[in-house]
């Protein structure tokens, strides 16, 4: 596999913010970018940034504000159709994981998702319904099933063994689907064992089977390319910090680097979209030019 970066452009910096925390999505023949404003990485005043590419660049779409601090936003595709974006939202000590809806040329808050202070990292859309996996720190790992009106339903309380749970603290996800419709987890762990693990699940997702990998990894991206090599992901690396697109070898536990992305420090949380089997574009926030900002990275993939 061959992964070539054929063009890298800065969408968005300011010398006075912290940018960071992306996601892409290609929707109604556009691409769609969205990114995380606030004053500090961990100061409780951010707001999200949606922004659109048209033919003349990229504008603005909306900035979300909520009371508190909005991070980590992630879209997906509901089961009609809709443009959706969740993320959390941070008031003091209280967590809440929040889902947006975009109609009417705006963005509306529809639902909030599993419970206060259990953070749905992101939403996997299936034929009828989305899922997606929650955390809390520092030892629980929940599943939950999205109906069509955004209602939650827990369908496992602990996917993971006890010692997965407490010696690996597991919290971001990656989630993809196999044409099948096999999903598969990407799931970051800091705890005594950091190493990610991989889990798969076939309909209705209520069994999953996991392996330890190899690597440490922050910020999962996943996505489904081909069944000879069917997983690719985006990641943080470590030692040096670098965002990174991988191949997952299945069969031996290994997350196989493919390509460093121009990064370094303060970087990390990459969204991903295709625009047909061979153009890849990878959003990602970085410090590698100075404070941090928000890259597009137009890739190549070929055999």
């Amino acid at each position: 596999m061959n992964i070539t970066l054929k063009q890298l452009d800065c969408i968005a910096k300011d010398p006075a913010l912290h940018l960071a925390f992306t996601d892409l999505v290609y929707f109604a023949g556009r691409l769609w970018l969205a990114y995380r404003s606030a004053s500090s990485h961990h100061r409780q005043d951010g707001v999200i940034i949606v922004m659109v590419q048209t033919q003349d660049g990229w504008c603005e779409n909306a900035v979300i504000r909520a009371a508190g601090d909005l991070r980590d936003p992630k879209f997906s595709v509901s089961v009609g159709g809709a443009l959706l974006l969740n993320c959390a939202r941070v008031e003091g000590k209280q967590l809440y994981s929040v889902l947006y809806q975009f109609e009417q040329n705006h963005w509306q808050q529809v639902a909030l998702l599993a419970e206060p202070d259990q953070w749905l990292w992101r939403l996997q859309g299936c034929t009828e319904r989305s899922y997606g996996f929650a955390y809390q720190h520092p030892n629980t790992l929940k599943f939950y099933q999205i109906q069509q009106d955004f209602s939650s339903q827990l369908l496992l309380d602990n996917p993971l063994n006890e010692n997965q749970i407490v010696d690996g603290y597991p919290n971001e996800t990656g989630l993809c689907l196999s044409p099948q419709q096999r999903m598969y987890c990407l799931l970051r762990r800091d705890g005594k064992d950091p190493r990610a693990m991989l889990g798969q699940s076939e309909p209705p997702y209520l069994h999953w089977q996991w392996q330890i990998l190899d690597t440490r990894i922050g910020g999962p991206v996943l996505t489904y390319y081909r069944p000879d090599q069917p997983l690719l992901a985006v990641v943080r690396l470590f030692e040096p910090f670098r965002t990174s697109i991988c191949r997952i070898d299945i069969e031996r536990g290994e997350i196989i680097e493919v390509l460093a992305l121009p990064s370094a420090g303060d970087t990390s949380y990459a969204g991903l979209a295709w625009l047909d089997g061979s153009q890849l574009r990878v959003s990602y926030y970085s410090s590698h030019e100075g404070p941090s900002a928000i890259y597009l990275a137009q890739l190549v993939v070929s055999q």
